[in-house]
């Protein structure tokens, strides 16, 4: 009778965690046709406690002379499986502040892994094939959202507080805002990408 009581003491905990819940709702405007699928901005909120590096693996492959996907979001410290499945030798390096590497040259059916400690950006080439280009991108957040279109987007799951909203996009102004997520409900964050030399955020 007691572990009954304490299993659903622990449920409507859960639940009142879950009930006291914020969100952030936002729509990111930009330059026209400067966001994409392929050209994505990312969105993340900084300030959270620390959360367990994600067990699951990301996954990019080289298939038809290509990375696929050209653009990948990871979590500080996940790593990322890079396997060659095409019919020719591939490699894959970085030269970034971010992560510097090089794979060496491995055929088809090898895969090469790599773990990333540091947010920030990291270009992906081939040595071989000098055409082949991605991105990861590595947020220091686990509450973060991809934006690839019509800018709405929505982060969920976010403990009342003040935090720090960031963006990045690879062409266009980082910005960022300070907001306060009520216990329950949602705020609203806008925020308008701009060129380099004309930046600004509006709320």
């Amino acid at each position: 009778m007691r572990i009954h009581a304490v299993a659903l003491i622990v449920l409507l905990s859960a639940g009142v965690a879950g009930a006291r819940a914020g969100e952030i709702r936002g729509v990111v405007r930009s330059p026209e046709n400067s966001v994409s699928a392929e050209a994505p901005v990312v969105v993340w909120v900084e300030g959270l406690p620390k959360q367990p590096v994600p067990d699951a693996h990301l996954v990019l492959s080289q298939r038809e002379v290509r990375f696929s996907p050209t653009f990948l979001v990871a979590q500080v410290g996940q790593t990322v499986d890079m396997p060659n499945d095409d019919d020719v030798t591939h490699n894959v390096f970085s030269a970034s502040a971010t992560k510097a590497f090089n794979l060496g040259l491995y055929p088809k059916g090898d895969v090469r892994s790599v773990t990333f400690e540091r947010p920030g950006l990291v270009d992906l080439f081939c040595k071989i094939h000098r055409h082949m280009n991605a991105k990861i991108f590595v947020v220091p957040s686990h509450k973060y959202a991809v934006v690839g279109g019509p800018g709405a987007f929505s982060i969920a799951g976010l403990p009342a507080g003040t935090y720090k909203v960031r963006s990045w996009h690879d062409d266009l102004s980082p910005q960022e805002q300070t907001i306060t997520v009520p216990a329950k409900g949602f705020t609203t964050v806008n925020l308008t990408l701009t060129r380099p030399r004309d930046a600004m955020v509006t709320q």
